[in-house]
């Protein structure tokens, strides 16, 4: 559950189009009910250089829900591509 920093502020990447070179992210905002990080529902679309590697945040109950829908190979592909930072 990488964080980055984009040009719209912080997100997280949901998943990387490696043939356009792209990283797709959902933008993280507070909750002002209860003050918690929550996930916005547009996913914005950035290229490498457009983002800042931020690393990853302690993993809550619910992450690892999400682990499970990236495959070790993607993952190792997502760090490669973002190695550059």
């Amino acid at each position: 559950n990488e964080r980055v920093e984009t040009p719209d502020g912080l997100a997280k990447v949901v998943n990387v189009d490696y043939f356009n070179g792209r990283i797709n992210t959902r933008g993280i905002e507070i909750d002002p009910e209860t003050g918690e990080e929550v996930f916005s529902q547009e996913i914005k679309s950035f290229t490498k250089d457009e983002i800042k590697r931020k690393g990853k945040k302690g993993k809550r109950a619910n992450d690892a829900a999400d682990d499970d829908l990236v495959d070790d190979a993607e993952l190792r592909a997502l760090e490669e591509l973002m190695s550059d930072f």
